[in-house]
């Protein structure tokens, strides 16, 4: 609660034309972030306290995550594997699925793939494929409105140590939760049919 927490909402293509994007192609198996919830701070003015969380409990963190999620139907969600950790007392999973409950929403999410340089390495890949004029391999877009999305992930700088890894004294909640994604999605994404965007 004393950093950010990152709520993203994608899409994955499947490959067909976008007519409001005048045919454009996200190729099959591209994620489109759609929407998003980052718990960051503000001052007194309105201005972001980077890298500072509301310190919401996890109830309040789950109230918010159903009541964005109300009236939708996910698949394959995924979050930090270490929040359904029981080290002596319930996990902070069970908390967020009662708060997510309270609102009316049926909260589900899996463990994601920790592996922290393939999920880098798979990131990096899905930007390059992006940046494409006529991208031909899955990549990763942002509507504009993801604010925190474009604000944080294209500083992001290398770890000097660990030049295959991110330095994480930076603010790199929204890129954890987009490596989640996609090291996770490169084992187990499934394409269907969903209700939403």
């Amino acid at each position: 609660s004393a950093s950010p927490a990152s709520l993203g909402i994608w899409a994955i293509s499947d490959g067909n034309p976008v007519e409001a994007l005048d045919g454009f192609v996200f190729p099959r198996g591209s994620f489109i972030r759609v929407s998003e919830w980052y718990t960051c701070a503000r001052d007194s003015s309105g201005n972001l306290r980077p890298n500072e969380g509301l310190r919401l409990t996890n109830i309040a963190l789950g109230n918010g995550i159903g009541i964005r999620s109300m009236d939708r139907t996910f698949t394959g969600c995924v979050a930090d594997p270490s929040i359904f950790a029981r080290l002596g007392r319930e996990a902070i999973y069970d908390e967020i699925r009662k708060g997510a409950a309270e609102v009316g929403h049926h909260l589900v999410f899996t463990p994601a793939d920790n592996n922290r340089i393939a999920g880098w390495q798979r990131v990096r890949d899905m930007l390059e494929a992006a940046a494409q004029d006529r991208p031909e391999k899955p990549g990763l877009w942002a509507f504009e409105t993801c604010e925190h999305y474009a604000r944080t992930i294209p500083v992001l700088q290398r770890d000097e140590g660990n030049p295959d890894d991110i330095d994480t004294d930076q603010e790199d909640h929204v890129a954890d939760e987009t490596r989640y994604l996609c090291a996770t999605s490169a084992r187990t994404m499934s394409i269907g049919t969903t209700k939403g965007y």
